[in-house]
């Protein structure tokens, strides 16, 4: 147990890992991040449940450093560093991931998630029941099946679905830019199938430009 003391009570914590962590949990925090407070007094209040404004208050001096302690396991196991899986046990069945073969639809839908959800880290719950989908169900890509899992995916610890699910996220990301390639590759494939389509009905005087 690790001792908070603020200016108003004391309050005994007991350390946490990111085995406790659920990738619910972990997603809403990353969506409090960034707003303009201390990001380290907002994991600290998201994770521990201590509220944020006793913290920031406070006029011990020691008591960053205590609370530093309490999120030193982020930087001591770097979810970005850990390995993706060859093997996702859901519903106390092992799948084997298939990291290479997402379908067009599969990609579609996750590119629409993560635009709406806003980043790839509040993304990591869908990205792991997308690919995980047609593997349980053993049918093709359904997107209203993808998120009746996600409700799942989103009670499992971070650490076993994160590595899952950056790794399917930024498979399709260049520069930032989510699906870049992939989208570019859609877009020209249409393209390539509108010119064939309008030659085969004898309109080949149209160029690119006019299509």
């Amino acid at each position: 147990m690790v001792t908070v003391k603020t200016n108003q009570r004391i309050v005994e914590v007991p350390p946490i890992t990111w085995d406790d962590v659920t990738t619910d949990s972990y997603q809403k925090l990353m969506a409090k991040l960034g707003k303009g407070l201390n990001n380290d007094i907002v994991t600290l209040s998201h994770l521990y449940g201590l509220d944020y404004d006793l913290i920031e208050s406070s006029t011990d001096q020691a008591l960053y450093g205590t609370l530093m302690t309490l999120i030193r396991f982020i930087s001591d196991d770097d979810l970005t560093k850990m390995p993706a899986p060859e093997y996702i046990t859901y519903k106390d069945q092992a799948f084997m991931l298939k990291y290479s073969s997402l379908t067009i639809g599969q990609m579609l839908h996750l590119q629409r998630e993560v635009q709406k959800r806003g980043t790839l880290e509040e993304s990591i719950s869908i990205a792991v029941a997308v690919a995980l989908q047609p593997l349980f169900d053993q049918t093709p890509f359904k997107s209203d099946r993808a998120l009746e899992i996600e409700k799942d995916i989103l009670l499992m610890p971070i650490n076993r679905t994160y590595p899952i699910g950056f790794f399917y996220l930024r498979k399709f990301s260049t520069g930032g830019n989510v699906f870049t390639n992939a989208w570019h590759l859609l877009k020209m494939l249409t393209l390539t199938q509108t010119i064939r389509l309008l030659k085969s009905q004898g309109l080949r005087g149209l160029s690119h430009s006019q299509i």
